[in-house]
């Protein structure tokens, strides 16, 4: 909980809030210079910033979407 304020906390989220927030920013730029991202496209960047994220606020564990879940094997399920 404590490394969770750390991360979160203050008016505007904290470090982690205003490093998505600026993420998403390029991954919208990028989509208007690329002519479109495809969702697939959108969703891959996302979950690869997101990993960066958590070892760059030394966070255990993988990164993963709401929508996701680990199979019995330890894979991702696909949608």
């Amino acid at each position: 909980m404590k490394r969770h304020k750390q991360i979160h906390g203050g008016a505007n989220g904290a470090p982690w809030n205003a490093d998505w927030r600026q993420y998403i920013e390029r991954i919208e730029r990028d989509a208007l210079e690329e002519d479109g991202l495809t969702g697939a496209e959108v969703r891959r960047r996302l979950f690869e910033f997101a990993g960066g994220m958590i070892q760059k606020y030394r966070l255990v564990g993988m990164p993963m979407s709401y929508w996701q879940q680990l199979t019995e094997n330890m894979r991702l399920a696909k949608e």
